[in-house]
C-alpha cells in the first residue's frame, strides 16, 4: 500500500481491514486472484470495495499501488517501490519456498541468483 495509506500505520492487516478498499489484483482466472478471492469471501458482499484494478504481474501491481490507485496483496519476495510499504495479512497464511537440487549439480547464473535471494529472505 502507499506509505501514506491509513492501514500503513498497522503492523499487521486483518482481512476485515480490507473492507471497502480498491484492490489491485491479477486477472480473473489466475491463481493469485483465486487465492485473494477465497480470503475475501469472509467479508460480506456489501463490505467489498469498488471493482478491482487488474494488473499483469507483480511489478505492474506495485506500480499501481505506488501511484495510489489501490492496495495489493503480493508475494513476500517482491521488491517494493519507493513510497510503498508491505504489511503481513496473517489470515492469508504463508508460503514456504524450498530450493531442491541434485547433489553436485551446478545451477545456472539465474538459478544462483534465485537461490541467494531465497537464502537472504530465509535469514530475515
Amino acid at each position: 500500500m502507499p506509505a501514506a495509506h491509513p492501514l500503513a500505520a498497522r503492523r499487521k492487516i486483518a482481512i476485515s481491514a480490507l473492507a471497502g478498499e480498491r484492490l489491485i489484483l491479477s486477472a480473473s482466472g489466475q491463481l493469485h486472484r483465486e487465492f485473494v478471492g477465497r480470503a475475501l469471501s469472509r467479508l460480506a458482499p456489501e463490505q467489498l470495495g469498488p471493482d478491482p484494478i487488474e494488473a499483469d504481474g507483480w511489478p505492474l501491481m506495485l506500480r499501481f499501488v505506488q501511484l495510489g490507485l489501490g492496495v495489493a496483496v503480493v508475494n513476500g519476495l517482491c521488491t517494493l517501490p519507493e513510497g510503498t510499504v508491505a504489511r503481513p495479512v496473517p489470515e492469508m497464511g504463508t508460503i514456504t519456498y524450498r530450493l531442491v537440487r541434485r547433489q553436485g549439480a551446478r545451477l545456472s547464473p539465474s538459478g544462483e541468483r534465485l537461490a541467494a535471494l531465497l537464502r537472504d529472505i530465509a535469514a530475515r
